[in-house]
Formats: structure tokens, C-alpha cells, sequence
């Protein structure tokens, strides 16, 4: 069997496994509501040091906490109608987040990368999950982000595009500040305030 599609499976199995403790955990309410942090704004590298492995596959496993967290936050950011998929309207409201100016292909673009099975939209099991278990780290992934980001199109993420794309995530003015210093600002290393793509995506190298 093809290597994505073993990775595919076991997401599935990792899922199902542990569905009747998510069940529990949420006191029988899969729609109980959580805030998450929205700590890198784009990047998902920070889940991967809370993951467990499948059992001698190398492959992660979703623990039941970190499961809940996945869907409240899918369906937070992606999919406000809990149906477990995000729609092209859907990815597009989510994007506008970061550039009110997102064009339909960076729409579309999106959703390709992620649509494992071809129906035009991202569901949360297995595509979103697996997004998440396997992060594309590369530099086309930066760029994606960097052209989201860098909202003017001048060739550079300021900091003022990143407070204003963290506050219409959600973030207080505070939320906002740490997120950006600590992290974006982390690469500027210019000390301008503003971050060119060979800065940006050292990002992904961390």
C-alpha cells in the first residue's frame, strides 16, 4: 500500500480509537466550546511535540485532549457549522482573516493542497487531521503564507499586517503583541519591523 494512504488509514484508526473517550471527555457534547491560542497566527509546527506514536509505526496518534483541541479549533477557524468540512466559502471567510483581499486562487490553491480525496472542500477527518499530523514545512508552504500575510503585496509581512491579521483572528491587543514578537519578530534580523521572504521562512526551519 501507498505510503500517504497508510498515513491516511492510521489517522483514521488513531481517530476512531480514542472517539468513545473524546465522547466522555466532552461529557457527551462533541460541540463544547474552547478557545485556543492563535500562536503561530498560520503555522501548525508547535502541535508536533504533543503527539503520541502509533504503536510501532513511527506514525503519531492523536491523544484524546489533543483531539479536542483539533476540533474545536477546526471548527472555530474553518467550519462554524460543525458539519466536519469546510467548504470553499468557508476556507475563503477563514482566509479573508489574513488578507481581506484573498484572491480564488489562493482559495482554491488552499484547499488543493489539503483535499486528499479530490471533492473540493477540506474535512476533518482525515484531511485536516492529517494536515496537522504531517505539517508541510517546505517552502512553497512559506510562501503561501507569506503571500496571505504580506497583505499590501509589497514584498514584505510587517508587523502591522501581523497585529492586524492576529486581531481578526480573535487576539487581544496583548495576545497579539506576544505572537508576533516572540515569534515572527523572532527572524527579523534587520531589526525592521517588517519581515522579507528569506527571513519568513526560516520559519519553517525551526
Amino acid at each position: 500500500m501507498a505510503k500517504p494512504m497508510c498515513q491516511v488509514l492510521l489517522a483514521i484508526v488513531c481517530v476512531f480509537a480514542i472517539a468513545p473517550a473524546f465522547t466522555q471527555a466532552n461529557g457527551g457534547n462533541q460541540e463544547a466550546a474552547w478557545r485556543l491560542e492563535l500562536q503561530p497566527l498560520g503555522a501548525v509546527s508547535n502541535h508536533r511535540s504533543r503527539r503520541h506514536a502509533f504503536p510501532g509505526s513511527g506514525m503519531p496518534c492523536l491523544t484524546v485532549s489533543f483531539l479536542t483541541e483539533l476540533k474545536s479549533r477546526f471548527n472555530d477557524r474553518i467550519d462554524p457549522n460543525d458539519d466536519g468540512k469546510a467548504t470553499a466559502s468557508e476556507v475563503r471567510q477563514y482566509l479573508s482573516k489574513f488578507n481581506p483581499q484573498v484572491s480564488d486562487e489562493q482559495v482554491q490553491s488552499f484547499i488543493r493542497k489539503r483535499d486528499l480525496n479530490g471533492n473540493g472542500i477540506i474535512e476533518f477527518v482525515p484531511e485536516y487531521i492529517m494536515d496537522i499530523l504531517s505539517p508541510d514545512l517546505t517552502s512553497d508552504s512559506a510562501e503561501e503564507w507569506f503571500q496571505l500575510e504580506d497583505t499590501d503585496d509589497d514584498g514584505f509581512v510587517s508587523r502591522e499586517e501581523l497585529m492586524s491579521i492576529a486581531q481578526r483572528l480573535g487576539m487581544s491587543d496583548e495576545q497579539a503583541e506576544e505572537s508576533v514578537a516572540s515569534y515572527y519578530m523572532s527572524v527579523d534580523e534587520d531589526g525592521d519591523d517588517r519581515l522579507s521572504f528569506d527571513e519568513y521562512r526560516v520559519l519553517y526551519q525551526k
